[in-house]
């Protein structure tokens, strides 16, 4: 009889959804109702008087109110986030419980979302920055975690010109391209990720469900307030100090390292701006990579289209052909592209000798592609480099045939 109502008890706690609710202990400093000082208690939450502005510790066991200041928590039993979520809402969760069935469909919705944005090849997909991302967050805090039911973070990049970041209620956090690109060192990129996994766990997508908004981001409520992402940036401010002063050091990676383990997004980036004629930008990204050197044959590629596009001088020609010149020696990404671009801008120096030799090696290593119209046209371009050799020589031949000499000049 005895283990049946145990069993009973233990099924009701399970039905309100707060079996995973954060329980901190608490020692009173000074008497409380049938609590004398030194006694201890377990706290379910943290409330605050909306007239007052007092904050109350929620008495786990009888829902009793006790003014925090009779009371001293054991931080020490529970980590940042632990408390955070105890502070901000363990009450919430206490009296409507963890609401599983809405998280439920909120995932769902998450899931076709994410499936959508991959079919439609909006998902940058690298499996290096992806566990880079990964191990951040698993500083920030270990991936499981529980709202009623265990769930894990997960990184993912979205393939977007925009700064954003998107948290979901599920543990996704979507990071764009260009908001990863533009950052300046490691600690920027783990305050961003600190403030998605913030709003995670403080449940700021259930609060701000919009089901009538045209936007999928909105219908998620991965779009807040600004009252809610300032409460969420002074947060992660203040795990960030708590993280420093854990690691008893410097924690985060030395500027090589953090633009290595993203160098595949700064490159996918200046070439976008390439593309979109922003020559200006593109510079700037690709040259955060050869200033590290850790460039490689498609960003040295880059920089001398970029420079063949903003002058025609001797100068930004000589320029151009040093950066290709550059991306001949990665053997392992060898790109046929740096041997028609050379070729090309060798023609502008009227180089017509060497062009030919690039298109030459162009066309070799175009030979084995099903490609005809590449073929055709390097076929054309090594006849056009003949013609123009042939010309010069002729030119030469007459001009030494008939030197321009006022001495042959008779009066």
């Amino acid at each position: 009889m005895i283990r049946f109502i145990a069993f009973i008890l233990l099924l009701n706690l399970l039905s309100t959804d707060i079996w995973a609710q954060i329980l901190i202990k608490g020692v009173f400093k000074m008497p409380h109702n049938s609590y004398e000082t030194g006694d201890t208690a377990v706290f379910a939450g943290a409330q605050e008087d909306a007239d007052s502005k007092k904050l109350y510790f929620i008495s786990e066991s009888s829902n009793d109110l006790v003014p925090a200041d009779k009371v001293g928590l054991l931080f020490n039993e529970a980590n940042f986030w632990d408390l955070q979520q105890f502070y901000y809402i363990s009450s919430k969760i206490k009296s409507k419980g963890w609401q599983i069935e809405k998280r439920k469909k909120l995932e769902q919705k998450t899931l076709t979302l994410l499936a959508k944005l991959e079919s439609e090849k909006k998902i940058y997909e690298d499996k290096f920055v992806e566990d880079y991302l990964q191990r951040l967050v698993q500083n920030i805090h270990y991936p499981e975690f529980s709202k009623g039911r265990d769930q894990f973070l997960n990184v993912k990049i979205l393939n977007s010109d925009n700064k954003i970041c998107y948290a979901f209620d599920n543990g996704t956090i979507l990071i764009s391209t260009q908001l990863i690109t533009d950052l300046d060192n490691e600690k920027e990129l783990f305050r961003i990720l600190s403030e998605a996994v913030a709003h995670i766990l403080l449940d700021s997508n259930i609060d701000n469900i919009d089901a009538n908004s045209e936007s999928d981001y909105r219908q998620l409520g991965a779009v807040y307030p600004e009252s809610t992402k300032r409460h969420v940036r002074l947060i992660a401010e203040k795990y960030l100090s708590y993280y420093e002063k854990k690691m008893n050091s410097d924690p985060y990676s030395d500027q090589v390292i953090f633009i290595n383990s993203i160098a595949s997004i700064i490159s996918y980036t200046a070439w976008q701006e390439y593309y979109n004629q922003q020559y200006n930008k593109s510079l700037l990204y690709i040259n955060k990579l050869v200033g590290y050197g850790i460039a490689n044959s498609s960003d040295y590629l880059l920089n001398a289209k970029i420079y063949l596009k903003i002058a025609n001088t001797s100068e930004a020609n000589q320029k151009a052909l040093e950066y290709l010149q550059k991306a001949t020696e990665f053997e392992d990404q060898l790109l046929p592209e740096i041997y028609s671009e050379m070729g090309i801008v060798q023609l502008r120096e009227e180089e017509y000798l060497q062009a030919r030799e690039s298109f030459k090696k162009y066309y070799e290593i175009i030979s084995s592609w099903q490609d005809e119209e590449k073929k055709k046209w390097a076929v054309k371009m090594i006849n056009t480099c003949t013609i123009y050799i042939q010309q010069q020589e002729e030119d030469f031949l007459n001009s030494a045939a008939y030197p321009e000499s006022d001495s042959l000049m008779t009066e």
